[in-house]
C-alpha cells in the first residue's frame, strides 16, 4: 500500500493539473521565513500554521513548484501512517 501511495503521489506530483491557489501555499512560506505575519503584513485566505511548517522546510529546498508538492505529499504520507498506526 506505501507503494501505491508513492507511485500516485510522485504522478500527481510531475502531471497533475495546477490547482489555483496551488503557488500560493509557497509564496506564503517565504514571507513568513522573512519574519512577515499572515493576514497582518500579507493577505492569506487559509489556516495561518501551514506556511509555519512549511516554511523552514522550503526555505532549505526551494520555493518551487514540485518542491512544495513533494512537501505536501510528505504531509499526506505522514498523514496516512498516523492514521494507519492509530486505526491498529
Amino acid at each position: 500500500m506505501p507503494l501505491l501511495y508513492l507511485l500516485s503521489a510522485a504522478f500527481h506530483i510531475y502531471c497533475g493539473a495546477m490547482n489555483a491557489d496551488e503557488g500560493f501555499y509557497a509564496i506564503a512560506a517565504r514571507p513568513v521565513m522573512e519574519g512577515d505575519l499572515p493576514y497582518r503584513d500579507f493577505g492569506y485566505t487559509q489556516m495561518p500554521l501551514l506556511p509555519y511548517f512549511n516554511g523552514p522546510i522550503l526555505a532549505r529546498t526551494g520555493y518551487g513548484l514540485f518542491e512544495q508538492r513533494w512537501l505536501n505529499a510528505a504531509w499526506a504520507a505522514l498523514a496516512l501512517g498516523i492514521a494507519a498506526w492509530w486505526i491498529g
